[in-house]
């Protein structure tokens, strides 16, 4: 054997050694309930909830930290069911007036699908949640209704809009097995949608998306809300302005993706008298100082406030909980008893995520 060749040996033997002798990553067993600082590695570790217990310390959660898409009850469904209903509403086109399709002032009718409880009664009040798709959907993505996007299904960017999970649109199923077992009180879910018009051609559409956040806000208060307490039975004693903010405790905001950016941009800043509690899931990065200024500017009380993300959600990254971290240290009315954050685990920025967010989040709206 020449010198090479025994100095390469004993450099590989050398390197095999080191190798072997590398401590393996800490697998993180236990952590303080309280400070979150492993009790091996001295670093910081999140809460990691399996069934509700965080497996490296004592502490619990009620909120669902793995997808609920396979669950059996949610499945199947209950006895006690509730119904869907299609409705329409008169509307500025306010998104096409801003891009100059229309003239200022243009009314145009709107599609929104409406979940009323089983037992709807005029006799009794509901709750009201406003839930809203993100980019690409339509009013009827919440209930797994595609009949206005078709041109979009075998579209690259849009093709997805409609996949659920192996079971398929599960959301009904969800509020009916909620309200079945009184997890949640009486509430009607209202899903509208943010486009003035889906079937005019996707590139009108994408156009929308970019200035909807500073315009629905106008159709919400103005004509959404009002169509909503005039055709069913709220908490809002009326259709009129003072009688939907009077009735500001019973009414929610909720949305994913572009919905959520909405919620924060527009929901939270020019209709924050008309909505008491907010859900939003899986919203880009964005600037919260706006949103934080007017809750803490207003003598009204922020009721709840969650937001979420699924743990493999590429597309918004780590902006959802960026935007969490932001508006709790800018305002000084949201803390742990009125705020919560949920990360999905080993889900992306698709229903599987956005549902179980939505059932984290229904019990603490009202």
């Amino acid at each position: 054997m020449n010198r090479f060749t025994k100095s390469t040996v004993v450099l590989f033997s050398i390197f095999l050694m080191a190798c072997s002798s590398k401590p393996e990553p800490c697998k993180h067993e236990n952590h303080d309930r309280e400070t979150l600082v492993c009790s091996i590695c001295n670093e910081t570790v999140d809460h990691h909830f399996i069934n509700h217990k965080c497996t490296m310390c004592e502490e619990t959660s009620d909120f669902e930290w793995e997808r609920i898409t396979d669950k059996e009850e949610f499945v199947k469904g209950v006895e006690h069911k509730g119904t869907i209903e299609k409705f329409t509403y008169e509307t500025e086109a306010y998104a096409d007036a801003f891009l100059g399709n229309v003239p200022n002032g243009t009314k145009i009718e709107k599609p929104a699908y409406a979940y009323l409880p089983y037992g709807y009664s005029n006799d009794k009040q509901y709750n009201v949640v406003v839930l809203l798709h993100g980019a690409g959907d339509a009013e009827g993505y919440w209930f797994g209704v595609n009949d206005r996007l078709k041109e979009y299904e075998t579209d690259t960017v849009y093709k997805d809009c409609y996949v659920y999970n192996p079971n398929g649109n599960i959301t009904k199923n969800v509020l009916d097995y909620m309200l079945d077992n009184k997890m949640i009180e009486d509430t009607i879910i209202v899903t509208p949608t943010f486009y003035d018009d889906v079937t005019s051609g996707k590139k009108k559409l994408d156009m929308q998306s970019g200035i909807v956040s500073s315009t629905f806000d106008k159709e919400m208060k103005n004509y959404l809300l009002p169509a909503i307490a005039s055709r069913y039975s709220t908490y809002a004693k009326s259709d009129d302005s003072a009688s939907l903010k009077e009735a500001r405790d019973h009414f929610s905001y909720v949305g994913y993706s572009l919905g959520a950016m909405i919620g924060l941009y527009s929901a939270m800043t020019e209709c924050y008298e008309y909505f008491g509690s907010y859900a939003l899931f899986s919203g880009s990065r964005g600037n919260v100082e706006m949103a934080a200024n007017v809750i803490n500017g207003s003598p009204l009380k922020l009721n709840y406030l969650y937001m979420g993300v699924g743990s493999c959600d590429d597309f918004v990254k780590d902006g959802p909980k960026a935007n969490y971290d932001a508006i709790r240290q800018s305002s000084t009315k949201i803390d742990d008893s009125n705020s919560a954050f949920v990360e999905v685990y080993e889900t992306g920025h698709f229903y599987d995520s956005f549902i179980t967010q939505l059932y984290n989040a229904l019990p603490e709206l009202f």
